[in-house]
């Protein structure tokens, strides 16, 4: 009769080009949806009316029967979920009849609690008259009614509510706007974020964000066509990016305690990634930590906190990885003899500690049977940073920088050059334990060279002598860092400190 069918909105309420609107990617309830037996079969909604799903209809004449069109059926499965229930999450879809459906979010972000409840009965409605439309109705081809009727809701699961979930799925709203914002520019130009608390690894993933109505070009009548929708990687072809401390701080005069960890300060496209659910807790993390300072009065405001510490917190205390790449498998050893094995400490979980042997494979690898199952561990350093990952790829602990620092030993040995991890280290003095010496020397040299002492390197010599090179307290997290009898030491002219290996490493 000339009028626009349900949940599709004209092109002329489209907002002009390069103007604000308040449109939101689709929402939707993660339906648990369950292949057993004693599932619900899908409901009828109240207030159902076969009308307001002719979109669907008229998808599946166009598509020869098939549904194909829609979300899959089942959906994704739960991977890891014990038992021998069938039970998958419902997400998503990118085609004109999905169980994800934009324009129902409209006003969302600032609307009242009742509104808000209004919205989420709406997409209940669809939701489940969707799927009672493909499973029931008359019109819908045979064998789609039947693969629907394969599969409902899940009989154990929000019970109470109508075997619906009790919140619906927000992909984005409200978002804090900082002095920084991250957008589709900076996100990854430059890529490496010298406060980096964090590392995104998800692509732009933009869902719907409308359906319109959309005149003819060749003659009357009609077609739906879909705003948004996008998911091209980050850059290059990959999706990984570090995440700054700022991202979460509210402009200096606005919020001297607030932190805001998830509605992050973001552009919409920008929010499409950083929206992912494990960079949230990486995020999170990092606030906890950076409160801390607050709350022992380091700092005044949280404009004000000392993010290096922050870092070292992170990677030291909680293995957490704060710059990218993720994965990055280790480099290649240089041409040479290499170190027998490293010994390490201090890491986040004891099964990684304790002796690294080198492989044929060109990896230190370690001897501890109980450290991991799905990869040998391995250690490694790369762009400066000692490593430990599973099998070079799977990230787990990170080091501070590995730095060489020349110091001068006496007693018969002219001099030595000692590797320092994450620029702190614990040296011995006539064996008394220097704990937290900092080495200050900032030379960078290329020669090593061997030392053997059968119990071990002993910095020889009195406070006096050994002193002027020490001074001040680490504001890193201590690192042991000794040399071993049995290790070899490089003597190649052209080692750099990427190429160092021979320490034992304390993370």
């Amino acid at each position: 009769d000339g009028t626009i069918i349900k949940f599709v909105n004209n092109i002329t309420e489209l907002t002009p080009p390069g103007e604000a609107d308040d449109a939101l990617m689709a929402f939707q309830h993660r339906m648990c949806i369950s292949g057993d037996e004693d599932r619900i079969p899908w409901p009828k909604p109240d207030g159902y009316d076969r009308e307001d799903f002719l979109l669907i209809q008229r998808a599946l004449d166009a598509n020869k029967g098939l549904a194909s069109f829609f979300t899959r059926m089942p959906p994704s499965s739960l991977p890891g979920y014990p038992g021998p229930k069938k039970k998958y999450c419902l997400c998503c879809g990118i085609t004109i009849a999905a169980s994800d459906q934009p324009n129902l979010n409209k006003g969302w972000a600032n609307a009242s609690w009742e509104r808000k409840q209004e919205i989420i009965a709406d997409h209940t409605y669809f939701e489940l008259g969707t799927f009672y439309y493909l499973a029931n109705d008359a019109q819908v081809p045979a064998n789609v009614r039947a693969t629907f009727n394969n599969y409902g809701l899940c009989a154990d699961e929000f019970v109470d509510n109508n075997y619906i979930p009790h919140q619906l799925y927000i992909r984005i709203s409200n978002r804090l706007v900082g002095d920084y914002v991250m957008t589709q520019n900076n996100i990854a130009e430059p890529r490496s974020k010298p406060d980096s608390i964090g590392v995104g690894d998800w692509s732009f993933d933009e869902h719907m964000t409308g359906k319109y109505a959309v005149p003819n070009s060749d003659g009357p009548g009609y077609q739906v066509m879909l705003e948004g929708n996008f998911w091209p990687s980050i850059k290059d072809g990959s999706n990984w990016y570090d995440v700054p401390y700022k991202i979460m701080v509210p402009k200096r005069g606005t919020g001297a305690n607030l932190l805001v960890p998830v509605c992050l300060s973001a552009s919409a496209v920008a929010y499409s990634s950083t929206r992912i659910e494990n960079m949230f807790m990486s995020i999170g993390s990092a606030a906890g930590v950076a409160a801390q300072q607050l709350v022992d009065g380091s700092v005044a405001t949280v404009q004000d906190v000392n993010v290096t510490a922050v870092q070292a917190t992170l990677t030291s205390t909680f293995g957490q990885r704060i710059h990218g790449p993720p994965g990055h498998g280790p480099p290649p050893p240089p041409p040479g003899p290499h170190p027998s094995y490293f010994n390490v400490s201090g890491a986040g979980s004891a099964s990684w500690n304790g002796q690294y042997v080198f492989t044929a494979n060109n990896m230190y690898v370690s001897t501890n049977s109980k450290c991991a199952t799905n990869g040998p561990c391995a250690l490694y350093p790369f762009e400066g940073v000692w490593r430990l990952a599973i099998d070079g790829k799977e990230l787990f602990y990170i080091a501070g920088k590995v730095r060489v620092h020349r110091v001068w030993v006496f007693q018969g040995i002219t001099q030595m050059w000692l590797l320092s991890v994450a620029c702190a280290c614990i040296l011995r003095v006539n064996n008394s334990r220097w704990t937290h010496a900092w080495l200050f020397s900032r030379d960078c040299f290329t020669r090593l060279f061997s030392i053997a002492c059968a119990s071990g390197i002993v910095i020889e010599g009195d406070a006096t002598t050994v002193g002027p090179m020490v001074g001040g307290i680490s504001r890193g997290f201590g690192a042991d860092v000794t040399f071993s009898p049995s290790m070899y030491v490089y003597t190649n002219a052209s080692v750099d400190i990427l190429t160092a290996y021979a320490a034992t490493t304390t993370l």
